[in-house]
């Protein structure tokens, strides 16, 4: 994959660096479901406008959010090159600090994730072949042992034509399984943009196989029967089935099947009565006082909606429409 990416770059004027910024930020898109992603990126802060910078003994790096806008249907290539660009005419900014900057953007934490590119030559054997080695000082090895400041923190290396990747993480905030599976997803971006470089943000694959099925099992319940019957029926059967459960509820009154089907029931033949057939539309005001032909619960706007939407009009099949169009409860 390296040589692959390292072609492309050549390819198309961009760096390895731009390339994992890129795979990041989709991979931070997906986890987040948003298209609008910062993230911290680590830089050099040696900038090579500065007379021997490269020989200056010292700490000079520095970490400045990195904003990346997705678009679906933008290849990554070209997500690449755009971010590449906003990344280059921001290089002359690069020495303000973090604490700067959060306070220029007049916000909390900017971001919750890192990533860095080392490229930079190491050769600990350089000199060793030398009589007392240089200066007098033989390299015998060396090792460091370094900490996630972030929950996730992404170390890109491309160096000896090899490009490494290693997700440092907060194991009590990330645990590794995951923080695995989110590597893999790096990997896999980079390897579509290295094979396929015009594909469209929103077609690359971050899913492995497995992740894939688990997201189709979550959406896929019991299979059940559906049974053939209209709302009415459906409603009428529930009675049959549970005719002293409660169907409805307003406060502390309630109806249970049994009497909501009568009183539907009452409603229909009345609505029959008064010549309303199948898809007659007919308007209808209910009283808010409490009476003996309307009482409290019938009064409730919630109880009459379930009642005529679900059962009051079954018998003649009419179609309700509110008297009043500050109240459609129908």
């Amino acid at each position: 994959m390296y040589e692959a990416l390292s072609a492309l770059a050549r390819e198309r004027a961009l760096t390895l660096n731009s390339l994992v910024q890129g795979a990041w930020a989709v991979v931070l898109g997906g986890l987040t479901g948003r298209d609008d992603v910062v993230f911290g990126a680590t830089v050099s802060g040696r900038p090579p406008e500065l007379a021997g910078v490269e020989t200056m003994v010292g700490l000079f790096i520095n970490t400045l959010p990195v904003r990346v806008r997705l678009r679906a249907d933008e290849p990554l290539v070209d997500l690449v090159r755009r971010v590449q660009d906003e990344q280059t005419r921001l290089q002359a900014h690069q020495q303000i600090d973090l604490a700067e900057v959060r306070r220029l953007a007049g916000a909390g934490e900017l971001f919750d994730t890192t990533m860095v590119f080392e490229n930079y030559p190491v050769d600990l054997t350089a000199g060793n072949d030398k009589p007392g080695g240089t200066s007098g000082l033989t390299v015998a090895g060396a090792r460091n042992r370094d900490a996630a400041h972030y929950p996730l923190a992404l170390v890109a290396v491309g160096r000896g034509g090899l490009l490494r990747l290693r997700l440092d993480h907060q194991p009590d905030l990330i645990p590794e399984p995951s923080a695995r599976a989110v590597l893999d997803r790096v990997v896999r971006v980079l390897t579509s943009v290295a094979t396929d470089p015009l594909r469209p943000v929103g077609r690359l694959e971050l899913l492995s196989g497995e992740e894939h099925r688990t997201v189709l099992e979550l959406g896929h319940g019991a299979d059940t029967d559906i049974p053939d019957l209209s709302l009415p029926e459906a409603f009428r059967a529930q009675a049959a089935r549970t005719p002293h459960a409660t169907a409805v509820r307003t406060g502390a009154d309630a109806l249970d099947y049994a009497a909501l089907d009568a009183r539907s029931d009452a409603l229909a033949r009345r609505l029959t009565r008064l010549a309303v057939v199948s898809e007659t539309r007919w308007r209808c005001s209910w009283s808010a006082r409490r009476t003996s032909s309307c009482p409290r619960w019938a009064s409730s706007r919630r109880v009459v909606r379930t009642s005529r939407c679900g059962s009051v009009t079954r018998p003649t099949g009419c179609v309700c429409s509110p008297a009043s169009p500050v109240s459609p409860w129908c």
